[in-house]
């Protein structure tokens, strides 16, 4: 019985995994365009652009891979959670499996972002590295927008986000 179950699951994954890939793919080539930091910049090669790119499609996939498992790690949680019979122990053991799978998602983007650093001189180094902090805070924890967090810690004076507030 637990051989099926397994079974079933690696079936499941794969079958999850796959459609992922296949939409992610499509989903990418109908927008032809990338919301990542670089997608703004204009001054990239082309020979940067596609390592950019190979670099981010790689990222993607793994990320897919990831969440896909992550969605059956939960599933299985929120199963044993249900039961009477499953030891806590073990529903901690699967809080952290969860919990792995998120380090590891977090561990591939921080890779993908090195290997791009890698990719361009230092000015687009400057220029990417702004684009990345405009991203990453447009829901800061904090509640500010990127503007006042700019004013407050004044910081990133060159950013053109600052620009146009003032």
């Amino acid at each position: 019985m637990k051989t099926k179950i397994v079974y079933l699951s690696v079936l499941f994954l794969s079958l999850i995994i796959t459609t992922n890939v296949i939409a992610q793919k499509q989903k990418s080539e109908k927008k032809g365009k990338s919301h990542h930091a670089c997608a703004h910049m204009d001054d990239l090669t082309d020979a940067q652009k596609s390592k950019i790119e190979a670099i981010h499609l790689q990222k993607r996939e793994k990320l897919v891979e990831y969440r896909a498992e992550v969605k059956i790690k939960k599933a299985e949680l929120d199963k044993m959670r249900l039961s009477t019979i499953t030891p806590e122990k073990e529903i901690n053991a699967k809080v952290d499996e969860i919990a792995v799978i998120k380090a590891n998602m977090q561990k591939e983007r921080i890779s993908a972002e090195r290997a791009i650093m890698k990719e361009l001189t230092p000015e687009q180094q400057t220029k990417y590295k702004s684009q990345m902090l405009h991203k990453g805070s447009r829901s800061s924890k904090s509640g500010c927008t990127h503007g006042e967090m700019h004013q407050k810690k004044e910081m990133h004076k060159d950013c053109p986000h600052n620009k146009q507030r003032q």
